[in-house]
């Protein structure tokens, strides 16, 4: 899905999303429908791509103004905050960053080895 980083920022893999994922967002919601993808609050996500470790509140800010509805987060691989509290309040803060910004909002949903889900 993501190539990497540049200045705290997600890097787009052309390849996976040669329309950009906004645009990609445009599509699905022209056609009624709502549109979501999924991160890591670790280091990698389970397929060893781009987590949001450390950089949650830019990720789920990135992900809102994105036009995504929904937002799918586990903690697959790598590194990670030893308190998961920390991360979901990162993700909370970016999103509503969004919100106050362009007025959308993203549903967070968490899912930990432990099966908890929050939103």
């Amino acid at each position: 899905m993501f190539s990497g980083r540049s200045n705290r920022t997600l890097v787009e893999d052309p390849a996976r999303w040669p329309s950009t994922l906004k645009g990609l967002s445009s599509q699905i919601h022209a056609m009624g429908l709502l549109f979501g993808s999924y991160t890591s609050a670790s280091e990698f996500t389970c397929q060893w791509r781009q987590g949001s470790f450390s950089f949650e509140s830019e990720d789920a800010a990135n992900f809102c103004g994105q036009g995504l509805d929904f937002l799918w987060i586990d903690d697959c691989g790598g590194e990670k905050w030893p308190e998961v509290r920390s991360s979901w309040a990162r993700f909370r803060a970016g999103n509503e960053r969004c919100v106050a910004q362009v007025s959308l909002s993203l549903s967070l949903s968490l899912s930990l080895s432990l099966s908890l889900s929050l939103s």
